[in-house]
């Protein structure tokens, strides 16, 4: 998944070289190289904080909307439960006396 917010796959926006659309170019060689198929769409996945976000899936889930729902559930339940471990780490950080940021 690509898109702003904690939920994004790829690095921090730092490097400026990595631009979206080097993002979803890579994403895109992956999976071709990953599944040999050609298929592969963008959807859009909004992020937990309401942000944009796009997952690439296979042409038969493009065109699915009732699979395109369970692709946008099940990242939806991905992101929430990132998001309480991430909040459990930094708690766990700062008990010990660490800065999490």
């Amino acid at each position: 998944m690509s898109g702003a917010g904690p939920g994004r796959v790829f690095g921090s926006e730092d490097n400026p070289a990595f631009t979206k659309d080097v993002q979803r170019e890579y994403a895109t060689v992956a999976a071709i190289l990953g599944t040999g198929r050609l298929d592969h769409r963008w959807v859009e996945v909004p992020c937990a904080d309401g942000q944009p976000g796009y997952a690439l899936v296979d042409a038969e889930t493009a065109a699915d909307p009732a699979k395109l729902e369970q692709v946008r559930a099940g990242m939806a339940r991905w992101l929430e439960a990132r998001d309480a471990t991430d909040a459990e780490l930094g708690g766990i950080a700062r008990a010990s006396g660490i800065d999490p940021d």
